[in-house]
């Protein structure tokens, strides 16, 4: 392997001509369609004259084999968040297009359909299903719980328009829920448990030749009226067999500040173990691609799609040193500049200080880190590092030009007053760029959501369980209370004068105006939740969800339903 740098290693060579041959292979695919199409109206007409002819027959018999392919439509239904619609803008259903590569790659005619970014109605979305008539309907989404009744409505009315279409729902939520969801919702024919690259190969295979879905690893399936639970597919061992299938992708439905962008993977899992996070225990290990695969893959969609910003969406994008200075130092040497938001660790920024230029060299612009609370002795519960670590990581990104982001949790102590106005005096002295204010959401495969009492969930509807929104009680304050301080403490941290006027006269121009975009639609998001959103929203007094076991049974399913109402 060359030095990163100097020389293009071997693995970037063999990537660009997997990336070359692929672009071969699509342009002869359409030749061969339409060769075979042309072949098929000349043998249709000479059969009419002739019907024993037996090489024009051979050919007719091919090119009905050949149409009648297996066609795989996957589809990421609309959902509409306000953090999409008016904020950062729609991100890439990357899951999809992961899975999409292999299958396309295989032979198959694959269609994506990103409904949430074209903002495509149910009733247009059933159209373009049905026009498509796939024999293989693979649904998921990028809000895990919080999307999930949206696509419980979609596959519903999928399968009224296509009863013989097999469905599958693959995702975070239906991971973990599985059970539940093919007791309560028959409309679904098998779902995939974890990463679904050789999953889904494995199981479109079955289904086109007919095999027996008993050896396919990682579903769960109907066997006539039973459901079958098969034993669980070992994470995969190497990110690089399975390609993306970035040509399925409509590029301009994805925006970033204004820059065409991508939602790219370096790796997967993380080698933390945060009670509230249930991101490790999806994937189950840490592992990640090839430096080099990875840079080149940022190369392809600068060269071929025109990305100038790129978003991993990996938990924990800096956790091997190793492979992160292998990675910058070829991104640095890259034409043209892509700009990386990436998230990182608090320990891995401090541990980075020696090669933060080179981060900046390298792209990255916008750092987000998991500081949660301000509270040592909060944090101490799931190994997360002290306040003054954050302050010093937070110092050291924007020493380098790098805006620093810090993400807070509020809900993991009893909130009152006195914490939010504590957590804004410490917020304000720490100095970060922008401060990510959520809630705590009890998803119940974490294990601090399966603590959760149920008594104590007050928003039932699961289209609010994005981060958004309360969803456990506060007893020393109101919804509307604590609603009231987080937006306070908004506005008073992104706004202060000394703050703007450093941006707008002290730092270089594109971190400058990449600050000054992202505050624009941070202000938007900040005035659709306040009159839009929050009006909206009802909450539950403590207790009384246990009148309802069907939102019991979608919010916590693991849950023991004791209470007489469950009964």
């Amino acid at each position: 392997m060359g030095t990163p740098g100097k020389n293009v290693s071997q693995d970037v060579v063999l990537f660009d001509k997997r990336v070359n041959g692929l672009d071969k292979r699509l342009k002869l695919r359409e030749f061969i369609n339409f060769f075979f199409v042309t072949k098929l109206l000349y043998v249709s007409i000479r059969s009419n004259h002739s019907s024993n002819n037996c090489y024009d027959q051979v050919w007719l018999k091919s090119v009905e084999d050949f149409l009648k392919r297996t066609r795989i439509l996957l589809i990421n239904p609309r959902r509409g968040f306000t953090s999409s619609e008016y904020g950062l803008g729609y991100q890439i259903p990357l899951g999809l297009v992961k899975i999409s590569g292999p299958l396309i790659d295989a032979g198959y005619k694959v269609r994506l359909i990103d409904a949430d970014a074209e903002r495509m109605e149910l009733d247009e979305l059933l159209k373009e299903a049905k026009l498509f008539s796939p024999d293989i309907l693979g649904v998921s989404h990028t809000g895990s719980t919080a999307a999930h009744l949206q696509v419980v409505k979609a596959i519903k009315a999928l399968r009224s328009i296509l009863p013989k279409t097999k469905i599958v729902y693959g995702g975070v939520y239906p991971t973990f829920a599985f059970r539940w969801l093919m007791e309560s919702i028959p409309e679904i024919d098998v779902i995939v448990r974890g990463e679904g690259e050789a999953t889904m190969l494995e199981l479109v295979s079955a289904f086109a030749e007919e095999k027996p879905l008993s050896e396919v690893l990682g579903i769960v399936w109907r066997d006539n009226q039973k459901i079958k639970v098969n034993q669980t597919r070992p994470p995969l061992k190497n990110l690089d067999d399975y390609r993306s299938g970035w040509e399925l992708v409509n590029w301009d439905l994805y925006k970033l500040l204004g820059d065409k962008a991508a939602g790219v993977q370096f790796s997967r899992g993380c080698p933390n173990a945060c009670g509230f996070c249930g991101q490790w225990i999806f994937w189950r290990c840490y592992r990640h691609k090839s430096p080099e695969i990875f840079a080149s893959e940022i190369k392809y969609l600068a060269d071929t799609y025109g990305v100038r910003h790129v978003w991993p969406a990996d938990e924990h994008f800096t956790a091997d040193r190793q492979a992160l200075e292998k990675v910058l130092r070829l991104l640095a040497n890259q034409k043209p500049r892509v700009s990386l938001s990436i998230n990182a660790s608090v320990d891995s920024v401090i541990r980075d200080k020696d090669i933060l230029p080179l981060y900046k060299e390298a792209g990255i612009d916008f750092v987000a880190m998991g500081v949660e609370s301000d509270d040592d002795e909060v944090v101490a519960g799931f190994g997360k590092t002290s306040y003054q670590m954050a302050y010093e990581a937070v110092r050291l990104l924007r020493r380098n030009k790098i805006l620093a982001c810090v993400n807070v949790i509020y809900g993991l102590e009893d909130e009152s007053w006195r914490t939010i106005w504590r957590k804004y005096r410490r917020l304000r002295k720490m100095n970060p760029d922008f401060v990510n204010a959520t809630y705590l959401t009890p998803h119940f495969w974490t294990p601090m959501g399966s603590k959760v009492p149920i008594d104590k969930l007050i928003q039932p509807d699961l289209s609010k369980w994005g981060y958004r929104h309360q969803i456990v009680d506060t007893p020393n304050l109101t919804p509307r209370q604590l609603f009231i301080g987080v937006k306070a403490t908004e506005f008073f941290l992104h706004l202060r004068p000394r703050h703007l006027l450093k941006f707008l006269f002290s730092i270089d121009k594109p971190t400058g105006r990449m600050f000054r975009r992202a505050l624009w639609q941070a202000l938007i998001v900040w005035l659709v939740e306040i009159f839009s959103d929050h009006p909206k929203v009802k909450f539950l007094s403590p207790g009384e969800i246990e009148k309802f076991p069907e939102l019991v049974r979608l919010a916590m399913p693991r849950a023991k339903l004791v209470n007489k109402h469950l009964q």
